[in-house]
């Protein structure tokens, strides 16, 4: 059997087209919940990214860090260019939660909720980078700095939070939730949450807004989620040999361009059954 990382329905999610995305916004599924974090971290990171490196003119690198402090090694002085995420976090509440905060309905308060996560992630994973000044090397002094790390991480994060999401109602005054089922924790501000369960991303379902899987390019030979073994969710695919065109042959002529013949190619394309 596949493990359930891949069985569940985020790689299939991942690979939808437009389509579908245009009435994804309009579900309260955990998969919502994932895109509304993750973007909101991306602009926070985006702009905080920008402010360091003086692309904007409104922002620039954290003024509070000026001075000295220490930390479980010592003293330092704070020097270099500290990412002002608290600048970015600021601006995104702004810009990110405006609809949001006109609605003021469930859906509107999952998609506040999960924005806050995001910012969050991004700020959690905010590092202290120092440079040492000595003789031969060493740390008789330091100059350190605040930056935000690899945006990977806060993707990982949230990709397990995803995971761990919390189904919630809102409760009776309409200002927070509770876990929809008992025996779940309530939900914390880091933790991602939704309201409804996702639609089978497997079948077509025009009712929320599914493409389903059916007719999908697949690669036969991967494990992934463009796997046909994940994509077409066990029914199986077709196989046709199909002939393309490809640039081959190319030769480079002086000065300067590159010339190439169109060549004719046999290949397979896999494709996943429709449901019956």
């Amino acid at each position: 059997m596949l493990p359930a990382a891949v069985l569940s329905p985020f790689p299939l999610f991942l690979s939808f087209s437009c389509m579908f995305i245009q009435s994804f916004f309009f579900l309260g599924s955990r998969e919502v919940a994932f895109v509304y974090a993750i973007s909101s971290a991306g602009v926070v990171y985006t702009l905080a990214r920008a402010c360091s490196q003086g692309e904007l003119d409104n922002c620039s690198c954290d003024p509070t860090k000026t001075g000295s402090s220490e930390d479980s090694k010592g003293s330092f002085n704070w020097g270099g260019c500290s990412d002002h995420v608290e600048h970015a976090i600021h601006f995104s509440q702004i810009f990110v939660d405006a609809k949001e905060r006109k609605e003021r309905d469930a859906q509107a308060l999952m998609n506040l909720h999960n924005n806050r996560a995001g910012r969050k992630a991004v700020k959690r994973f905010m590092t202290l980078q120092c440079k040492c000044h000595g003789v031969s090397g060493s740390c008789t002094v330091r100059t350190c700095w605040q930056a935000m790390a690899d945006f990977r991480r806060t993707g990982d994060h949230l990709r397990k939070r995803y995971n761990g999401a919390v189904q919630v109602t809102v409760n009776q005054y309409g200002t927070g939730f509770t876990a929809t089922h008992t025996h779940f924790k309530r939900p914390s501000k880091n933790d991602l949450v939704y309201l409804e369960d996702s639609p089978d991303y497997c079948i077509r379902d025009p009712q929320s807004g599914s493409m389903g899987t059916g007719g999908r390019l697949c690669n036969r030979t991967s494990r992934g989620m463009d796997g046909c073994e994940v994509m077409c969710c066990g029914r199986g695919y077709d196989t046709a040999r199909v002939s393309r065109t490809t640039k081959c042959e190319c030769k480079f002529h002086w000065c300067c361009a590159v010339h190439c013949q169109d060549c004719q190619q046999l290949v397979d394309e896999y494709t996943c059954k429709s449901q019956t």
